[in-house]
């Protein structure tokens, strides 16, 4: 008799169980309206700490050709779309920072770069195969940007990694994960150094560094309230002999102008600085928010 009652209490909890849904960890969400209004904004002012890019390039501005790769997550060639000045700027980099004696022999790669905005809704949710769900959006921005707030977006912007190489065509294998530990890799410390006469800049620097317990520097916090991306470069263009921006070439004029809030509030470090307005610009107008400590 024990028997059975055993197995009915075992059948009622199991049909609550069901009743009630999935249980998630508690850094998820449901995928409602509150989830919805938490990553939208107004599109003019910051979410979550992240900065408004509301348009993205035509299709058909961005490379479709197989002139430039770069890699995913599984080490595979995946092809890096950008607009033909940052593309043009991004080849040259990666020939000279991987024709340099790189210590740890691993060489840079483009990993991640123009992201449709449409794209960055899934990947911001980062549901893992539990349709319906979302990580909770104040833990998620940390890493990741919201849609229409991702520097992604603009086609200006990518992600680097490096990678061993295999054979006479150096295949990329054994990828790295995109962590602060880049910073310190041969290839990270040549692209830091010479970014800027390409025309790139870190979007996300490090605001103040402490000392972990084995001895590592690691970044206590950024300006901005966001994660510490190395990794993570926007091109606005070489100043080169230019004494205004209308010097600069036409693509450089344009990123300058979308990346204008982000480099006048949270400035690249290593960057590139600003050169004054042409007679015929006039200066956007927008407050800076206030430092934000994470």
């Amino acid at each position: 008799m024990r028997w059975l009652v055993g197995l009915m209490v075992f059948c009622f909890l199991t049909v609550g169980a069901l009743a009630a849904g999935p249980k998630f960890p508690d850094d998820y969400t449901r995928r409602d309206a509150a989830y919805e209004k938490a990553i939208t904004g107004n599109g003019d002012e910051p979410v979550l700490n992240h900065l408004p890019y509301k348009s993205e390039p035509e299709p058909a501005a961005l490379n479709t050709k197989p002139e430039l790769w770069g890699v995913d997550r599984r080490s595979k060639p995946r092809l890096c779309q950008l607009l033909p000045e940052p593309k043009k700027a991004l080849i040259g980099l990666l020939a000279y920072v991987n024709a340099q004696k790189l210590d740890d022999g691993r060489k840079l790669f483009a990993y991640s770069c123009y992201r449709r905005i449409n794209d960055q809704i899934d990947l911001f949710c980062s549901a893992d195969g539990h349709p319906g769900w979302c990580r909770k959006p104040e833990d998620r921005a940390k890493s990741s940007a919201p849609s229409r707030y991702s520097e992604h977006a603009t086609g200006y912007t990518l992600d680097f990694t490096t990678c061993k190489t295999v054979g006479l065509k150096n295949t990329p294998s054994d990828c790295g994960e995109l962590t602060e530990d880049f910073a310190g890799t041969s290839a990270g410390q040549v692209l830091a150094t010479v970014a800027g006469q390409y025309g790139f800049e870190l979007s996300f620097p490090c605001a103040e560094f402490g000392i972990t317990i084995d001895g590592k520097q690691k970044c206590k916090k950024t300006r901005q309230g966001v994660t510490y991306e190395p990794w993570h470069w926007r091109w606005v263009g070489a100043n080169g002999s230019a004494k205004t921006t209308e010097d600069l070439p036409a693509g450089a004029v344009d990123a300058r102008k979308i990346f204008a809030r982000a480099r006048k509030c949270f400035a690249a470090v290593p960057g590139i600085d600003p050169v004054p307005l042409g007679a015929s610009e006039t200066d956007l107008s927008f407050e800076c928010p206030p430092p934000y400590d994470r």
